[in-house]
């Protein structure tokens, strides 16, 4: 039924949809585009309430104009002052700057010339010879004449860096900057002190068929997939009072008022179709409160006896590093000079033990990359997973600490506002890397579940998003 629905039930192209249910006014919608999905056996499935939102078409509005200049280039032909024609050979329209523009807007004259409204929004000059031109006795000459506009409109302010207008593509500006550039303009408007409002509106609640991927609608064989991207949601909905809100690849909000606030939907779905909770699972906490959970890949036997055939970490350089051992390791793991100037994050040990903590740590952080790629083979990645796949791509979190400690010794983490006495950390010359890893051990294996070899610890929060 799912499958058939996304796939025929829907028209090929969006329009406006009449809803009519127990709300005491109609509500217009625009539909979803049709989707083509399916879901097998095994995926896991909730019926549960969906609250459709919409965006509204109340937006907070402030009055703005757009300023430009219409540069003419003009060819004049003279033929002995008895024949004298014209022609226009190229127009070019030029921003203008920010103080000319609220002159104009102010005064309706700009370097000394007057603007007239010559039709309703849009105020203008006469055209305006650039330089004074003297006809050539036979031949032709070139010069430029300009034309001084602005255009009154409105913004429509969606948030603080959300705006749209008919004046142009407000996508690079920001509502309290009172002015921006785009391509051929200057478009100003007076910053409004007044905060923008929730940019969505209910529509209706309806009961719904939920995966990890889709929202089905039955009743109105309406279908929704999931923005991958949570990011875009909380943003979105930060002035909004919607809880469980997610957004749709179409733009549209849904909402589950009967999924616990506690948790975000996508790991309730997960804990449904187990019917239990994952003893090893690790769990990050959003500003809201909601909770996510993600697996840590398995902690891994200790290094220095694969590196060094003993338990003894021996004295070697480090600056720049010359142990072909160490040296083949960083080419294996992909160490970067960035995680290892993540020791500058952490109180000061002895620089070989720091060498081998950042080797260990970006061993971790791909076995942990490929074990989420692992997973979006099969589903969706969860809030916390996208998260923490997120940090791990800009090489750096605080999520294999715990491995780490228990292998190199524990290691506070220095407070932000002491920069004193750091550390030069380890480097290594490119041109010294080898060119091949086959001196030392174990390819990655495929990630698993740190539950299948569980260590230690319970479940902890290590995330607050602000």
């Amino acid at each position: 039924l799912f499958a058939l629905l996304c796939i025929v039930g829907l028209p090929a192209i969006s329009a406006e949809y009449q809803i009519c249910g127990t709300n005491p006014y109609a509500n217009a919608l625009a539909l979803p585009p049709a989707i083509h999905c399916s879901v097998s056996s095994n995926e896991p499935l909730i019926r549960t309430n969906v609250t459709l939102y919409a965006d509204r078409s109340n937006h907070l509005q402030i009055p703005a104009h757009k300023c430009f200049r219409d540069l003419i280039k003009v060819r004049v032909y003279n033929f002995l002052y008895i024949r004298t024609t014209h022609h226009v050979i190229g127009r070019e329209r030029l921003s203008i700057s920010t103080t000319d523009c609220h002159e104009a807007i102010k005064n309706k004259v700009i370097h000394g010339h007057a603007l007239t409204e010559t039709r309703p929004g849009l105020f203008s000059t006469q055209e305006i010879e650039e330089q004074n031109i003297s006809l050539p006795l036979l031949g032709s000459s070139i010069y430029t004449r300009s034309t001084y506009s602005f255009v009154t409109d409105v913004i429509a302010v969606i948030d603080e860096e959300t705006m749209a207008s008919s004046l142009g593509n407000l996508d690079n500006c920001t509502m309290p900057d009172g002015s921006c550039r785009v391509d051929d303009a200057v478009i100003v408007w007076q910053p409004s002190s007044e905060l923008p409002s929730c940019p969505t509106q209910e529509v209706e609640t309806f009961e719904a068929l939920v995966t990890l991927r889709h929202v089905l609608i039955p009743e109105y064989e309406l279908a929704f997939e999931f923005e991958p991207n949570f990011f875009k949601t909380y943003r979105l909905l930060q002035l909004c009072n919607i809880s469980q809100g997610y957004r749709t690849t179409s733009n549209h909000i849904l909402a589950f008022p009967n999924i616990s606030n506690t948790m975000m939907l996508q790991d309730f779905i997960i804990h449904q179709a187990h019917n239990r909770l994952r003893r090893a699972a690790k769990t990050l906490t959003l500003a809201d409160n909601r909770t996510s959970e993600y697996d840590l890949v398995t902690q891994q036997p200790r290094l220095a006896p694969q590196l060094f055939e003993s338990d003894e970490i021996p004295s070697f350089d480090t600056q720049p590093i010359s142990d072909i051992r160490i040296l083949h390791a960083i080419r294996k793991w992909n160490v970067s000079q960035n995680i290892f100037n993540r020791s500058r994050l952490y109180e000061s040990e002895d620089q070989q033990t720091t060498a081998l903590r950042s080797i260990r740590y970006a061993e971790y952080r791909i076995r942990q990359l490929e074990y989420f790629k692992s997973l979006t083979s099969t589903r969706p990645l969860t809030y916390a997973e996208l998260t923490i796949q997120r940090d791990l791509d800009t090489g750096l979190s605080d999520i294999f600490d715990a491995y780490l400690n228990m292998e190199f010794g524990k290691l506070p983490m220095r407070s932000p506002t002491d920069i004193t006495d750091r550390p030069t950390p380890p480097y290594f010359l490119p041109s010294s890397l080898p060119n091949t890893t086959s001196i030392w051990t174990p390819t990655i294996q495929e990630s698993t579940y740190a539950a299948e070899n569980h260590i230690s610890g319970n479940d902890s929060t290590l995330e607050k998003e602000s």
